[in-house]
């Protein structure tokens, strides 16, 4: 069972925010849009609500049961979230007194842990008792293993200090920046890159998080040793401290789980930033045009043109020149790259043949260097590996190329992307047959909203989950449409859901979700915005008494019982 752990969770999400201030758009007036990328779910991860009371009047998502807007808007001002991919959590290996199981090394010492016991309640048994270690360092995480003379202990910000539901109630009153900023800095993880915008006219975003500083900054991607203690945390940064920006020079702020501080900040905050393709494209959309419009925003939301195939696909082509030799499937699938806009839409011939490529170079590239189980476990590590192989592929004579398996040759960029040129072709004419005009990416490439519980049950699935329907967009584009390096080309995350506010005109404001408000397969609400959410199109957002009553399919009152005198 031990060894059945993943060592990193899958991360192929992500999320886009941005906001512009009056001066980049057509009516004056900030603009807010936001996106999470969060993995696609029948019913969605977001609940659509708008809470009316005496001191509140907010809408937008939340989860089941959470009883504030996450993210979303009231009458002053919007907000949104997108991961800072902050690295907020360390490993240490803890050296056991063999003595006593409740000791560990410290400084040539012997500390006592901090023992906590939990009691399970097991259904038709006798209750369980679990006893959690605790160091100096966090709770050991590895006593699923009983017996040994080392153990992993978790170092975690959120461990120190919680505040998730102060930071939203705040949010959902807020009427400024200052008010803003109060709330915000009660959110100690995980950290949130919040866009920002009201109705003054301001725009600006705050990195909402405890971060960390560690005595070594570059500590942190290994497991550290617990006992010589120099390897701490020495405290966190002040809040006033951590990145910003408010009514900057240049009208917008964007965050696309890119690294947002500038070059000259004082304090380490991650390496494990998203590539750069959504933060790029976004901000070369935004600067495109002098002043933008909502529909022009909406159509950034739904962008799916790649620069990472704008970059990757000269390379692929260069190893082709001056090759005489080539099959007629390879001349055809080499034209369609060479004609291909990199735009990933459904119909795009040229975005199938250089994903399937891309899919075949990962696996050429990585598999032989790192042995089959630990390359299943990096492409796991999506973003992580997404990186390395675009590092990999910008360097012509990187060793990741050669073939470890062919010793008497050395293989260069040239003939991996010859090989898996070929490899790519041969899996699509297997999968989608030999008229390679047809290899349409929607014929490949599919979203699937899989339900929670029933999603792979053969006699249950047909009923709870949505789709799959053939989809645009890949990893790299703002209009994110990932699918798992283990499992491809089913699209599974994407955006959760899509806002935008308009400071001018709140009639204006729109979203969307993936799926539906209700979690009852059979309700016409279960999956009524799933074609909304796949055309690219939005719903109005109604905080008017009167068009909220007009529009509705039905009131549901809730009515405390009376107590028993």
């Amino acid at each position: 069972l031990v060894e059945k752990i993943p060592m990193r969770f899958v991360s192929v999400g992500g999320s886009n925010g941005w906001a512009l201030s009056g001066k980049k758009t057509t009516t004056g007036m900030p603009i807010l849009c936001q996106d999470p990328h969060l993995g696609l779910t029948a019913p969605s991860i977001w609940y659509e609500l708008h809470i009316n009371a005496e001191d509140i009047d907010a809408a937008g998502v939340t989860f089941a049961g959470f009883p504030a807007v996450v993210i979303g808007n009231n009458r002053d001002i919007a907000w949104g979230c997108t991961n800072v991919t902050l690295d907020d959590m360390d490993f240490y290996i803890e050296k056991i007194n063999p003595q006593d199981p409740n000791q560990y090394l410290y400084k040539d010492k012997w500390e006592d842990m901090k023992v906590v016991k939990t009691l399970i309640k097991v259904k038709g048994k006798d209750p369980v008792t679990k006893e959690i270690r605790i160091t100096r360092h966090g709770p050991i995480i590895s006593d699923i293993k009983k017996g040994l003379k080392e153990v992993l202990a978790m170092r975690w910000s959120l461990n120190d200090a919680l505040g998730g539901l102060e930071c939203f109630m705040g949010l959902n009153t807020a009427k400024n920046w200052e008010d803003f900023k109060g709330a915000v800095r009660q959110l100690h993880g995980p950290g949130q890159n919040m866009p920002y915008a009201d109705r003054d006219g301001n725009i600006g975003y705050y990195t909402c998080a405890r971060i960390p500083i560690r005595a070594n900054p570059s500590d942190g991607p290994l497991p550290m040793p617990g006992w010589d203690g120099l390897h701490e945390w020495v405290g966190y940064v002040p809040f006033e401290q951590n990145p910003y920006l408010y009514n900057p020079e240049t009208g917008f702020v964007i965050m696309a789980n890119n690294k947002t501080a500038p070059d000259d900040y004082p304090y380490y905050i991650s390496r494990y930033f998203a590539a750069k393709y959504r933060a790029q494209r976004i901000t070369q959309l935004i600067q495109e045009k002098e002043k933008l419009s909502v529909a022009d925003n909406q159509a950034i939301q739904n962008d799916i043109y790649s620069i990472e195939a704008e970059e990757i696909t000269p390379i692929i082509l260069d190893a082709f020149e001056g090759s005489v030799d080539l099959s007629q499937e390879v001349k055809q699938a080499l034209d369609y790259l060479k004609k291909w806009d990199f735009v990933t839409d459904q119909e795009s011939v040229g975005t199938t043949i250089f994903h399937v490529i891309q899919m075949k170079l990962i696996e050429n590239i990585f598999r032989d260097d790192l042995g089959d189980d630990l390359y299943q476990e990096y492409i796991d590590a999506a973003n992580e590996m997404f990186k390395g192989f675009q590092l990999i592929m910008a360097k012509k004579d990187s060793n990741w190329f050669d073939d470890v398996s062919t010793t008497d040759i050395k293989e260069g960029r040239g003939n991996i992307i010859r090989k898996s040129t070929k490899q790519a072709i041969n899996e699509l004419r297997e999968r989608l047959g030999k008229d390679m005009s047809k290899w349409n990416w929607g014929e490949l490439h599919q979203h699937l909203s899989g339900h929670l519980v029933f999603k792979d049950i053969k006699f249950l699935k047909k009923f709870f989950n949505i789709g799959p329907f053939p989809i645009g967009g890949s990893k790299a584009t703002v209009a994110t449409a990932a699918y798992d390096f283990t499992k491809p080309y089913i699209a599974k995350h994407g955006a959760s859901t899509r806002e935008i506010i308009d400071f001018s005109d709140r009639t204006n404001d729109k979203r969307v979700i993936t799926s539906g408000c209700s979690g009852q397969f059979n309700s016409k609400f279960y999956a009524n915005q799933s074609n909304l959410w796949r055309r690219g199109e939005y719903h109005a957002i109604l905080m008017d008494r009167k068009q909220v009553d007009e529009s509705a399919a039905a009131i549901l009152t809730l009515k405390p019982r009376k107590e028993d005198n």
